[in-house]
């Protein structure tokens, strides 16, 4: 009785820790409205990710680039366009970056998560 009791209760500590791990594990959703961070910089660069994996890259208020976005890892998707080379964008849970190539000499970009509501604005 004793033995069954302890078997229970341990196999409810591993559900409780297996609960707990997966919650830890839990992506932050790509889907919204990013902009680069130095809004000061000589390029607004804007980044509109849809729940279709559809993305737009706004230069300066004008479209620059859009395509289908899929993910290539836990936290970096790959943006697939018509031009040139693809671009990649990286999700962290504080920074985000974006690489377009064609932009600037630099083309990477520190962008911040403006909304969960995949809509363009100007800003």
């Amino acid at each position: 009785m004793k033995k069954n009791i302890l078997i229970t209760a341990l196999g409810c500590v591993i559900v409780i820790l297996v609960i707990i791990m997966l919650r830890a594990n839990v992506t932050t959703p790509v889907i919204g409205f990013y902009q680069v961070t130095d809004v000061g910089s000589d390029n607004m660069v804007q980044l509109v990710l849809d729940r279709n994996n559809n993305y737009t890259v706004y230069l300066n208020s004008k479209v620059f680039d859009e395509g289908t976005y899929i993910r290539s890892s836990t936290n970096a998707y790959i943006l697939n366009h018509d031009n040139e080379s693809p671009s990649s964008f990286i999700i962290s849970k504080k920074l985000n970056y974006l690489f377009i190539p064609g932009i600037d000499a630099t083309s990477i970009f520190e962008m911040e998560k403006i909304s969960d509501v995949p809509s363009y604005t100007v800003q």
